[in-house]
């Protein structure tokens, strides 16, 4: 079988035409995926080396051997129920290194990224710290040269809808991954911001690198948090290496702080340039500051209902869909909890004078203290 595949695999080159390629593709990774050697997963390992030497020339097909590779390093981890043993830790870091070798020989930029924070969730579910961060590694260092356009589906469209997703989901990951004592604070959470900041497919004012910040502080502010809102069993994450460390809190604090006058700046320069942006994204950052901040401190209930004042000044009826349903939930929570009560009457009684907001960056650092949920 796997003879005739290989003859079928060597007709293709560059004059096959896209639905040859697409009938023959799915054909191969349909054969892939037939493959199964029980609990044998050595062996569907060394099958999935030789598949690769021998169908090298489809990305899709290298893609299906990435994600079997994926599944054989989770149902490992389910067999075991989670303790390793030298073995299968052995097993795991080979599988970890087959994806970290194959991912780079493929051309679409979103599928590489897509895969490296796959392997990367993978690699911790297993207990392989260094491997998963090794895929996060290379994925942030991918975003740094990610093209304005990518293909999708034939098409030439805009990356910022794909790198948004994508790069939440990146986020998503750092929440459980461990600090490693050697690299700092947050390391690879730092480094990603840096990158987004410097991110060349983004315009200056783009919404999505302003919505990867709001993100970010998210992010920061979970790391607060004494008990982190979810787990990889075996591993200990930063709650536990940290245990509220002040020094580990207050690096947070910072770069909050840095983060939140980067967001407020580009609010201001919307002001002129894109108002009903502008009035998206501070009601965006209105959302999560009142899901992730202190409302008990006065700094931040005040920062909190300017920014609902500015969501309002030139909202478009989806943001205005949008703040009925976060009124909705500011009242449900109302009931039980004083600050949002507090935060319910302000927004009621306030009128819809937005300028105390546009000059906010002097105060920033007051803002951004409160924002934990500890």
């Amino acid at each position: 079988m796997m003879h005739c595949a290989k003859i079928v695999h060597d007709t293709l080159g560059a004059l096959t035409n896209d639905d040859e390629l697409r009938e023959v593709s799915g054909l191969l990774s349909a054969l892939i995926r037939k493959v199964d050697y029980g609990r044998d997963v050595e062996q569907e390992l060394k099958f999935c080396v030789e598949a690769r030497g021998l169908f090298g020339y489809v990305d899709s097909v290298t893609i299906t051997l990435i994600q079997k590779v994926n599944t054989l390093a989770v149902s490992t981890h389910r067999i075991v129920n989670s303790v390793h043993s030298t073995a299968t830790s052995s097993f795991i870091r080979a599988c970890m290194a087959f994806c970290y070798i194959t991912i780079p020989s493929l051309e679409h930029p979103l599928q590489k990224l897509q895969l490296y924070i796959l392997c990367a969730q993978t690699a911790y579910l297993n207990q392989s710290l260094s491997q998963g961060d090794g895929f996060l590694k290379m994925a942030i260092t991918l975003l740094s040269e990610f093209p304005k356009q990518i293909e999708i589906e034939g098409k030439l469209v805009s990356s910022d809808k794909y790198l948004y997703e994508s790069v939440t989901n990146l986020m998503s990951t750092l929440v459980i991954a461990p600090d490693n004592p050697d690299a700092g604070v947050l390391y690879l959470a730092h480094g990603l911001n840096n990158v987004i900041n410097h991110m060349k497919c983004f315009d200056d004012t783009s919404e999505t690198r302003v919505m990867l910040f709001i993100n970010m502080l998210c992010l920061l502010s979970t790391q607060i948090q004494k008990i982190l809102p979810y787990h990889i069993p075996k591993v200990e994450s930063n709650d536990t290496l940290y245990g509220n460390d002040e020094n580990f809190i207050n690096e947070i604090h910072q770069r909050l702080t840095r983060i939140c006058e980067q967001i407020i700046q580009t609010l201001k320069d919307l002001a002129t340039t894109n108002p009903k942006r502008q009035s998206t994204l501070a009601l965006e950052f209105f959302s999560r500051l009142i899901a992730h901040g202190d409302l008990n401190q006065p700094k931040c209930m005040k920062f909190a209902v300017n920014l609902w004042d500015l969501a309002q000044k030139s909202s478009t009826p989806d943001t205005q869909k949008s703040a009925k349903r976060i009124l909705t939930f500011i009242e449900t929570r109302s009931d039980h909890d004083q600050a949002f009560k507090r935060l319910s009457d302000l927004i009621s009684s306030t009128s819809n004078d937005t300028s105390r907001v546009s000059s906010r960056s002097a105060s920033v650092s007051n803002v951004a203290q409160p924002l934990n949920t500890a």
